[in-house]
């Protein structure tokens, strides 16, 4: 994650806003896995451009204080998952 973060702090200081510091917002697996544990079957579209390193984390998740499904079966029936990633040659 520190590449993530180093990431994270570029951008937070080139857009400004309310945000100044990575530890102010949750990991993307928590962020997502709070956005899918109410929502209906079929009712979320994950689109993923880039490194899908984020989505790798929500689905290697385990049962937590926000839902006692894993990652892979939290993302099961509410989702589906597009992805591309791109390599820089």
């Amino acid at each position: 994650t520190s590449g993530q973060n180093q990431y994270l702090s570029r951008v937070i200081g080139a857009m400004g806003g309310p945000v100044k510091d990575y530890s102010q917002v949750p990991l993307a697996s928590v962020a997502y896995r709070r956005a899918l544990v109410n929502a209906p079957n079929n009712s979320v579209n994950i689109a993923s451009i880039g490194m899908t390193t984020n989505l790798r984390d929500l689905l290697a998740s385990k049962p937590d204080s926000i839902s006692p499904l894993s990652g892979y079966d939290l993302v099961r029936a509410p989702a589906r998952v597009h992805g591309c990633e791109f390599i820089d040659n």
